[in-house]
């Protein structure tokens, strides 16, 4: 068998597939499926995107390698994630392997560590060690006595060595030592520890623990508990030492066992009851409407500030719950999320996931876990969240959708709006814009009936809109106020101030001016060649 196989390096020369050689033991393997593969002098990882019995002719099968290793027991990507990915490939003209690494938590499964030991080949010490100098002497003397170790244990046992990393680079292009690759996934499973009844109490469990009555205690105890089974964290609970516990361990009338524990830095801790709010008649019409539009799978919901947006992807996300599908919503900053789930954790508590950057490597993987198994029901995240191994995706939301950050500015270059367009083609899912400022292109694309226009004008319970000032600068610069405050900010201020009240003042840049301005007649500067 052979495997295409794209390399995981965010390299644009490496545009292209490489053919590998399945051996035996992994004649199970599938598209979708990330692997360890050798890739020049080191080992690397790799996504299969297809597997073949006979090898194209124009392939000479003598000059390829085979699979080192394979990560995963069935397939990481899903069938619809690897086509989100092949669109996102073709439609921003970029390797399917960018496009591809972007499902993987952290980018990269695994973490290599190189390791060395010194090439048997040479025999010739005396006149090896007249060709080195003395930082290379120690440095290949030290492996050649204590083979196999990485370069921190290198920089660590060698302080009198600065520069170890350059030297041992010299060394292996010179073929005096050799590296061998070490790999170990970034992402770790937490397990936690519990005992168990090894067998029903026996009838005379009285008498044959009548000398240690803390074991008898303490086994009766775990006997009676509804499930028959305690952890070693709840241990100091019930006044259970662990010594009692080994002891029970080694009689055999208690099994130790582990399970897979989930990493939720927002997990509820008490489970809330769901409050019963009623909808205004502008969110009535924009749930029904979605709810209600079989022919119709994009809508822009068009709403002021304080509208209530967020009880309508409440109401929909039950229905969508309701139908065992789940629901993806977005926003486009971190510090957004917070609020979003403290509303939606209030109605469905523990089947919220969240996903944004600053989540670890094994948060994310273990929240990655519960979406692709169905656990977590509704996903909230930044951009990066639309990458999650979905189950089964019935609503994609994309809150304050005018922003720029869906815009994702390092390479893969893509734009998220684009992105969950196509992905409620390949998942069947519906797909609702939200904004008090919609893009010009999303209205434009609802003026042409591309997306269905549901228009909430109006705040939840009447309460107005604040009142807003513009202060033209040029007057105030005209009046001798060459301040950035103008005269009307400055009183506001201290009035509230003197009221014992605060006052945040917003700024849109710090440090640096992206324009040059007349503050006489507030002309703008521009480049007469492109109008920058």
């Amino acid at each position: 068998m052979f495997a295409d196989i794209y390399i995981n390096i965010p390299v644009k020369s490496i545009a292209q597939a490489f053919t590998y050689i399945v051996p035996e033991e992994f004649n199970w393997l599938q598209a979708g499926t990330r692997v360890i593969v050798p890739f020049g002098p080191k080992l690397i990882e790799g996504f299969v995107t297809s597997v073949y019995e006979q090898l194209p002719e124009h392939i000479p099968a003598n000059k390829l390698r085979a699979i080192h290793d394979v990560l995963d027991s069935e397939p990481w990507f899903t069938p619809k994630m690897y086509e989100t990915a092949k669109w996102m490939s073709d439609y921003y003209l970029c390797s399917l392997g960018e496009t591809m690494r972007l499902f993987i938590p952290g980018k990269n499964t695994v973490k290599f560590s190189p390791i060395y030991r010194v090439n048997e080949a040479i025999e010739d010490q005396y006149k090896l060690h007249t060709r080195l100098s003395p930082e290379e002497t120690i440095l290949y003397d030290y492996i050649r006595q204590y083979p196999d170790k990485n370069l921190r244990e290198l920089r660590k046992e060698l302080p009198e060595l600065t520069n170890v990393n350059e030297l041992a680079k010299k060394l292996v292009y010179r073929n005096i030592i050799q590296t061998t690759e070490l790999y170990a996934k970034t992402a770790t499973n937490l397990y936690e520890r519990y005992v168990e009844l090894a067998a029903p109490l026996p009838a005379d469990i009285d008498t044959l623990l009548k000398r240690t009555p803390a074991q008898l205690k303490s086994l009766k105890l775990i006997a009676n508990l509804p499930k028959q089974s305690l952890s070693f964290k709840e241990l100091p609970e019930h006044k259970i030492t662990v010594g009692t516990v080994n002891k029970l361990i080694e009689r055999g009338y208690l099994l130790v066992k582990k399970k897979l524990c989930t990493r939720n830095s927002y997990e509820l801790s008490i489970q809330p009851q769901m409050p019963q709010r009623t909808l205004t008649d502008e969110q009535q019409v924009a749930v029904d409407t979605i709810n209600q539009s079989p022919e119709q799978s994009k809508f822009l919901l068009y709403g002021i500030t304080g509208s209530g947006k967020t009880q309508v992807y409440i109401e929909l996300t039950k229905e969508y719950l309701s139908a065992q599908r789940q629901v993806l919503i977005l926003v486009p900053e971190i510090v957004l999320t917070g609020q979003l789930v403290k509303s939606l954790q209030e109605y469905f508590t523990n089947k919220v996931a969240v996903i944004h950057s600053r989540l670890t490597i094994n948060e994310r993987n273990d929240t990655f876990r519960r979406i692709r198994h169905g656990e977590a029901q509704i996903i909230i995240g930044a951009r990066s969240a639309i990458f999650a191994p979905f189950k089964d995706l019935g609503l994609i939301v994309m809150d304050e959708e005018h922003d720029p950050s869906y815009k994702q500015d390092e390479s893969p270059r893509y734009h998220a709006h684009d992105i969950v367009e196509e992905m409620s083609r390949i998942y069947n899912a519906k797909l609702l814009y939200a904004s008090a400022t919609p893009r010009l292109e999303s209205y434009y694309h609802a003026k042409e009936g591309h997306y269905q226009l549901l228009t909430m004008m109006n705040r939840v319970d009447n309460i107005p809109l604040p009142e807003i000032t513009p202060v033209d600068m040029r007057e105030e610069l005209r009046y001798g106020n060459r301040k950035i405050m103008s005269a009307a900010l400055q009183e506001l201020i201290t009035n509230t101030i003197a009221q014992g009240q605060q006052v945040i003042i917003m700024l849109n840049r710090r440090g640096f001016s992206t324009f040059v301005m007349c503050r006489s007649c507030g002309f703008v500067v521009k480049c007469p060649e492109c109008g920058m």
